[in-house]
């Protein structure tokens, strides 16, 4: 038993930097939508509709297209539009090397040719 239970806490370890990757839907937009239109393709027409209290946020991001997102909705894929949801997207800062230091200038504020009068 405390076999499974180490291999089920590695095979988690190993999973969990690939959940974070991912984007995720937490919330509708605006906080007031009761529910989501469901898209059989981006761009389409709606092709049904899901109520907010019917989903277990936050909602795994399968994939994106032109500003609407696929989701597993009770097992069944469908698209919603991004306009309609708050999206937690994982970023990370591009600064690579030391940022650089600010320097200072022997200027005078507002004496340059585009000065207020």
């Amino acid at each position: 038993m405390k076999f499974a239970n180490v291999l089920l806490a590695g095979l988690l370890a190993l999973a969990s930097p690939a959940l974070l990757a991912q984007e995720a839907i937490v919330g509708a937009s605006p906080s007031s939508r009761t529910a989501l239109d469901l898209y059989a393709q981006p761009g389409g027409t709606p092709s049904g509709t899901v109520a907010l209290s019917e989903l277990a946020l936050p909602l795994t991001v399968i994939a994106s297209q032109s500003g609407y997102h696929k989701i597993d909705v009770a097992g069944q894929e469908a698209w919603i539009k991004g306009a309609q949801v708050r999206i937690k997207r994982n970023s990370q800062a591009s600064c690579a090397g030391k940022i650089s230091q600010f320097t200072t200038t022997g200027s005078i504020a507002g004496a340059g040719g585009d000065a207020c009068k």
